[in-house]
């Protein structure tokens, strides 16, 4: 088994395929804004492992306008779609926006809530996607991929966790 496949199987495990009813009643609510509708009727009444990756590589509309409650139990389908396809914009929205903590206190605390519901599985997996990426993805010595990498061990050490070597 490869160091990615333990890593899927990691996050597989982690996270639970039920799919709770507060998510469903998110992805219900009604939104006056178009685009946020259309994204919350593809999630609608699937599982995490069930959202094909195409919807997740969207643009128009964004995957990520489904709420909070739902962008937290998708959460796995996005970090194994991230994982499966590293050419795709999804890794770096994932690295850069999604996981990594914001600098501005009042940003940081609706940071902090939005994933104060992951388990502490949940938070290691998601550190062990942060350090697949920061050592497989973001590897190169540009100065690009210097700066993710950094990024990445202020995102792990601030809030996930772990701490970086």
């Amino acid at each position: 088994m490869t160091n990615l496949q333990k890593l899927i199987a990691e996050i597989k495990m982690a996270f639970p395929l039920d799919y709770p009813s507060e998510v469903d009643a998110a992805l219900r609510t009604w939104t006056p804004h178009p685009e946020e509708q259309e994204a919350r009727q593809l999630f609608l009444g699937k599982k995490w492992d069930e959202i094909p990756d195409e919807i997740l590589f969207a643009n128009c509309p964004s995957p990520f306008f489904i709420g909070a409650v739902p962008r937290l139990y998708y959460l796995p389908t996005f970090l194994i779609a991230a994982l499966c396809h590293p050419e795709e914009e999804l890794m770096g929205v994932m690295v850069e926006f999604r996981l990594k903590p914001p600098k501005k206190p009042e940003k940081l605390v609706e940071f902090a809530d939005e994933f104060s519901g992951l388990s502490v599985p949940q938070r290691s997996a998601v550190a062990s996607f942060l350090f697949h990426a920061r050592d497989h993805i973001y590897n190169s010595e540009s100065e690009y991929d210097r700066r993710v990498r950094r990024r990445i061990n202020d995102a792990i050490e601030r809030c996930w966790g772990q701490k970086t070597e």
